[in-house]
C-alpha cells in the first residue's frame, strides 16, 4: 500500500520550491534585460549602418542631424530631410508648425534614414516605453545623433548648416547614443541631436550602461562610469568628436 505524504513533508517540499523559484525569478529577469539589452545594440547598429550607407550614397556627407535652430529661424536653414525627420514635409503634409508641436512615431518615415531602414523598430529600444509626452520627439526614437555632425556652436555661424563628411571622424568616434529621456529628466528632444556634454548624459535604462554606435557602423555597450568620464571631459575623445574644435565641442 501507498504510503500518502505527511503535511510535514509536503510544507517542506513547497519550501523548496519557493525557494528555487525566488532564485530563478531574478535569474530569468535578468536574461529578459540582456537580451532586450541586445536587441537595443542591434538597433542602433542598424541605424549606425543606414547612416553610413547614406553617406557613401551622398558624397561621403552625413545626414543632417535634426538641429532645430537651424531648420527655422536661421537665414539659410536646412531644406532637406534629416536622419530622424523631414522639417518641411511636416510643415506641407502634416501642419506641424514649431518643434512644440506633437511628433508623432511615424513622423520617421519622412526622414533619409527611412529609405535604408523601412521598419520603425529600430529607433527604439525595447527597454523603452514610451512616455506620454507631448511637443517633442520622443515618440520617434530613444536615441540622438552627436551634435558635433552639425559643428560646434562657438566655431560655427549660426546659419551654417552643411553636415561634415563621414571620413571627417574617426572610427572610434560616437554618432549617436541613448539619451535620458523625460522621466529621467532629459530636455533634449526638440529635435534629432544632443550636444556631448555632461549637463545632457545618458539614459539609465540599462542600469549597468548604455549602447553607442560609431562613425563606421560598429556598436559598443559602454559602462555609466566610461560615458561619464568622456562627455565630463574638456578635450576631445569618442563623445567629443567635433572635427573643428580642438576639444571636440
Amino acid at each position: 500500500m501507498r504510503r500518502a505524504f505527511t503535511l510535514l513533508e509536503l510544507l517542506v517540499v513547497i519550501s523548496v520550491i519557493a525557494v528555487l523559484v525566488g532564485i530563478l525569478l531574478p535569474a530569468l529577469a535578468a536574461a529578459r534585460n540582456r537580451a532586450k539589452q541586445t536587441q537595443c545594440s542591434a538597433n542602433l547598429r542598424g541605424i549606425g549602418q543606414a547612416t553610413a550607407n547614406y553617406a557613401y550614397d551622398s558624397g561621403e556627407y552625413m545626414p543632417f542631424p535634426n538641429s532645430k535652430s537651424r531648420e527655422i529661424g536661421a537665414s539659410y536653414y536646412w531644406k532637406g530631410g534629416g536622419w530622424l525627420y523631414n522639417w518641411r514635409r511636416l510643415e506641407d503634409s502634416f501642419g506641424i508648425s514649431d518643434h512644440n508641436a506633437d511628433f508623432q512615431a511615424s513622423f520617421v518615415e519622412t526622414g533619409v534614414l527611412w529609405y535604408y531602414l523601412q521598419d520603425r523598430k529600430p529607433y527604439r529600444c525595447p527597454l523603452d516605453a514610451v512616455e506620454d509626452v507631448t511637443g517633442n520627439v520622443y515618440k520617434m526614437t530613444s536615441y540622438l545623433m552627436n551634435a558635433t555632425v552639425r559643428g560646434s556652436e562657438n566655431v560655427l555661424p549660426a546659419d551654417f548648416v552643411a553636415p561634415f563628411r563621414i571620413t571627417d571622424f574617426r572610427s572610434t568616434d560616437v554618432d549617436y547614443w541613448e539619451g535620458k529621456s523625460p522621466s529621467e529628466g532629459g530636455t533634449d528632444w526638440n529635435d534629432g541631436n544632443l550636444e556631448p556634454i555632461a549637463s545632457n548624459g545618458r539614459t539609465e535604462r540599462h542600469l549597468d550602461g548604455l549602447s553607442l554606435s560609431f562613425f563606421d557602423g560598429h556598436v559598443e555597450f559602454w559602462s555609466n562610469a566610461k560615458f561619464d568620464e568622456q562627455i565630463s571631459a574638456d578635450v576631445r575623445n569618442s563623445l567629443r568628436c567635433a572635427p573643428d574644435a580642438l576639444d571636440g565641442w
